[in-house]
């Protein structure tokens, strides 16, 4: 079976069957909606299987080691933020699509042939402003750690590859790590391979601009200003420079959101913003783009 029609299954799959935990700490996040599952989606479209094989490809000082010398052990790092990471549904899902994608690019590859063995270390930050917020996705993760581990992805492994004494030369470990931070405000990033953000894009009501939110819920929704792109601009703007390195990230935005100015953000960056993925809700189309830096 074609290995881009098998992730499609295991996110129908694991849509079904992961468990967001019901609890009293939940009122005050956001549940998963369209717009989370819109980029769920996408994980299991060939754009993605060709945004990450681009970027396995340009990630030279992960791989290009592996491919020029033989050498008995070798560790590599993926690295993923989910900020405004909510539930952690979408650092949940783009982990595991992302270990059976890079698994599978080193053993085509035949990388895995010149090697004793390799630790790939998938390092995921979930940050968040609202602390309800990270303890659901802490929450999120224990309900569902028999998915995010290295058994889950090599029983998927299992099916799709028959070179199993190379493939198992590999060993996965899941690093989840939790902030409680505006933005980049209260850790330190990392160089990553994929951002992932799904802010709050509604356009902040006349009464509540320039003021704090009066509920931590709020902060799911409130985009801080008329035109509801303040967070995602503040999150383009104080991003570290550092963290430019060949990285893909992708965000969600409304049709209904003015973007003149986040696009003269992207213009000023050299950005070049792609819509790659949009679905229809009720007065709004709900986008979801992608930059490449």
């Amino acid at each position: 079976m074609n290995l881009k029609i098998k992730i499609i299954e295991i996110i129908e799959f694991l849509t079904k069957k992961i468990e967001i935990p019901i609890t009293p700490i939940n009122k005050n996040v956001y549940y998963p909606s369209d717009d989370s599952f819109l980029f769920i989606d996408y994980l299991g479209s060939n754009d993605f299987f060709q945004d990450i094989t681009q970027l396995f490809q340009t990630q030279y000082f992960y791989f290009k080691e592996i491919e020029n010398i033989r050498s008995d052990n070798y560790e590599l790092y993926f690295n993923i933020l989910d900020m405004g990471c909510g539930v952690g549904i979408l650092g949940f899902f783009v982990t595991i699509v992302s270990a059976i994608y890079l698994i599978t690019y080193l053993n085509e590859k035949e990388i895995i042939n010149k090697i004793s063995s390799a630790l790939v270390n998938f390092n995921i930050d979930f940050v968040d402003i609202n602390p309800f917020a990270i303890a659901s996705a802490k929450l999120l993760l224990e309900k569902n750690n028999e998915f995010f581990s290295e058994k889950f992805v090599f029983n998927i492994l299992k099916i799709e590859n028959k070179n199993l004494n190379e493939i198992f030369k590999i060993k996965l470990k899941f690093n989840p790590n939790y902030y409680i931070s505006n933005l980049f405000s209260n850790f330190n990033p990392r160089k990553y391979n994929i951002m992932i953000f799904n802010p709050p894009y509604l356009p902040s009501e006349p009464e509540l601009i320039g003021k704090n939110n009066e509920k931590l819920i709020d902060f799911a929704w409130n985009g801080g200003d008329e035109s509801g792109l303040r967070i995602l601009k503040d999150f383009l703007t104080q991003m570290p420079s550092s963290l430019d390195n060949n990285s893909l990230i992708y965000f969600i935005i409304s049709s209904n959101s003015k973007t003149e100015d986040l696009f003269n953000i992207f213009k000023n960056k050299r950005y070049y913003p792609q819509l790659v993925k949009k679905i229809h809700i009720f007065f709004e189309d709900i986008l979801l783009y992608k930059i490449i830096i």
